[in-house]
């Protein structure tokens, strides 16, 4: 009861004397939710109408004149401190409003006219520092205005409704969330602050939506961003800079896409291209769609092609997709690969090549170069070359059609061609769905290409392991001379050379070019067989 009267006492301090101080449960309503036209037993209340919280600390209070609304209002939290405080004219909320946090901070401050926000407004953080300020307009829209009531007079709802209505009065707050001033939209200037007082963001505003030139900052003040907006839409070039002020990214923006270019630190170009809005996602995300270049950071062309983009967002289309034949580049500007994607990557990560496929080396010399099927592995023949552009070694990986139920796709068959780097044969190996075929081999080469006609394979191996023999052969395709365990051979197994060399005195070639119609040759010629020993 002590605190009851403590509280009377304040209210007759702050609103001189009054007639009457009656709590709100015992006036009747005879208008309306929205337009209260408030009554005691005497009829029309004029005086202060006020209500308590349960702990019996004032809850809020307000003059009454004719039963209506008019003069100053005050609201406050629970613990007594002062939540907002301002002028009532015929049941609207006019001049100026004041609204405070519960330390006692002022929360934001600005004019209303007829329950309607109007002219500048200020919004502060917790700390005191100015949160944002701008002025408003009201808001008359053609055709009708939204359902949206900024008034404090549903305050004297009926009994019934009180505490959802209660409810509302305490959670009021106009304009906290800059896109829902219903009746009043922001208009003209804007500018909003970091917690230390720097600018985070300033610009036009027409109602909900930026208009013109904007121009955003880091905490320590550096420009972050500039470009204009075009009603809900960025338009035009866009300017992105780091915390240091360097520019980072440039984007283009026009009918939902965006140039982009992007920058190193030291201001050279990262990479540029279009990204294009995708609707998939459900928001404004954006995916690189056409051709892009990336660069070395010192402007050397990087890599570049062709992104994959499916106008529409049917379903099944995955954004950002390389697509088409994509070049990639060594520092020097030397091209390094080509390599050839498909349209159908089951994801982003997942880049299927199809078609041609080369690399090269950094001088400039072809390193390999084969075809990828359409099981996206490599497919029919490949070939590999030295630095100085020499065959190093070519052969087939097994054929996507033809072996497709049998396994293996993808994998080196058949026989395979190995050189030494002066051209050389060095080896020939024979395999079956990326196996050594597991038999005794043995492969031939003289200078003058003549083909051995016969000649034994040994037989019964034990051991494993590679004998080269270097042989001589005479005009009329005898071996007159073999000497095993030559350069290039993987074992010095005695049993082994001695195999591989009796089987090459044994092996008979063509005759030489005279030898087809004398039966003799000229010279004799040097040349060499390679076994593969392979245990049974």
């Amino acid at each position: 009861m002590r605190k009851l009267l403590s509280i009377l006492l304040i209210s007759f301090i702050l609103f001189g004397c009054s007639k009457k101080r009656i709590l709100l449960d015992e006036l009747t309503n005879k208008g309306t939710g929205e337009s209260p036209i408030m009554y005691n037993e005497d009829g029309l209340f004029n005086g202060i109408g006020f209500d308590v919280f349960t702990n019996g600390q004032l809850r809020h209070e307000g003059r009454l004149v004719d039963g209506k609304l008019n003069g100053l209002y005050k609201c406050y939290y629970e613990s007594g401190q002062l939540k907002e405080e301002g002028n009532w004219k015929e049941n609207g909320l006019n001049g100026l409003w004041k609204y405070y946090y519960e330390n006692g901070q002022l929360k934001c401050e600005g004019s209303l006219e007829d329950g309607k926000i109007n002219g500048l407004w200020k919004y502060y953080h917790e700390n005191g520092q100015l949160k944002q300020e701008g002025s408003y307009r009201i808001y008359n829209h053609l055709g009708g205005v939204y359902n949206y009531n900024l008034s404090h007079n549903i305050i004297f709802s009926s009994s019934n409704d009180k505490e959802v209505v209660e409810e509302k009065l305490i959670c009021f707050l106009p304009t906290i969330n800059p896109y829902y001033n219903r009746k009043s939209h922001k208009y003209g200037l804007w500018k909003y602050y970091y917690e230390n007082g720097q600018l985070i963001a300033e610009g036009n505003r027409k109602g909900s939506d930026r208009d013109g030139l904007w121009k955003y900052y880091y905490e320590n003040g550096q420009l972050k961003a500039e470009g204009n907006w075009k009603g809900s839409n960025r338009d035009g070039l866009w300017k992105y800079y780091d915390k240091n002020g360097q520019l980072e990214k440039e984007w283009h923006w026009e009918d939902g896409k965006k140039g982009c270019k992007y920058y190193y630190e030291n201001g050279q170009l990262k990479k540029e291209g279009v990204m294009t809005k995708y609707y998939n996602t459900g928001g404004d995300s954006f995916w690189p769609s056409g051709w892009w270049k990336f660069y070395y950071p010192n402007g050397q062309l990087q890599k570049e092609g062709e992104f994959y983009y499916m106008n529409g967002g049917i379903s099944y289309d995955i954004p950002d997709k390389k697509r088409g034949v994509w070049k990639y580049y060594y520092e020097n500007g030397q091209l390094k690969e080509e390599i050839p994607h498909s349209d159908y990557a089951d994801s982003r990560e997942d880049e299927k090549k199809l078609g041609t496929y080369k690399s090269y080396y950094e001088n400039g010399q072809l390193k390999e170069e084969g075809e990828y099927g359409d099981d996206y592995k490599k497919n029919g023949l490949w070939k590999f070359y030295y630095p100085n552009g020499r065959l190093k070694e070519e052969g087939n990986y097994a054929s996507t059609t033809l072996w497709r139920s049998r396994g293996g796709k993808g994998e080196k068959h058949l026989t395979w061609w190995y050189y030494y780097e002066n051209g050389e044969l060095e080896d020939v190996r024979n395999y079956r769905y990326g196996k050594l075929i597991t038999t005794t081999m043995a492969v031939t080469s003289l200078p003058s290409g003549r083909q051995d006609m016969s000649g034994p394979k040994p037989q019964g191996n034990q051991v494993a392991g590679k004998v080269v023999v270097i042989i001589t052969v005479d005009g009329s395709g005898n071996v007159i001379n073999a000497i095993a365990g030559a350069k290039g051979s993987t074992t010095l197994n005695k049993q082994l050379l001695q195999r591989a060399k009796t089987a090459a005195l044994k092996t008979k070639f063509e005759p030489g070019w005279w030898g087809f119609e004398s039966n003799e040759a000229d010279t004799d010629e040097e040349g060499k067989i390679i076994y593969h020993f392979i245990p049974n």
